[in-house]
């Protein structure tokens, strides 16, 4: 989600000029930001009713809210399980 979020400005700046040099007005580039703005609104509904595997319970929302947790709020089931190479 953080990649999501630091790739807005980027991306609207670069698809913005390559859009620019197509077309001489900005309308174009408003739909780009609003289309990255509505990707960003997905993910982070997506993000937010993930079920936990263990638990059922959403995995980043308890009584609050942590898009960034590496864990289940609910049950502490680990994002990433680190295996020993077997």
């Amino acid at each position: 989600m953080i990649y999501v979020f630091l790739g807005f400005f980027p991306f609207v700046l670069v698809a913005g000029y390559i859009i620019q040099l197509f077309a001489a007005w900005e309308t174009p580039v408003a739909y780009v930001a609003i289309a990255y703005g509505a990707l960003f609104v997905a993910y982070g509904l997506r993000l937010t009713f993930t079920e936990c595997p263990r638990c059922h319970g959403l995995y980043h929302w308890h009584w609050w809210s942590n898009p960034w947790t590496r864990k289940c709020l609910n049950c502490g089931l680990p994002l990433k399980v680190v295996s020993d190479g077997n």
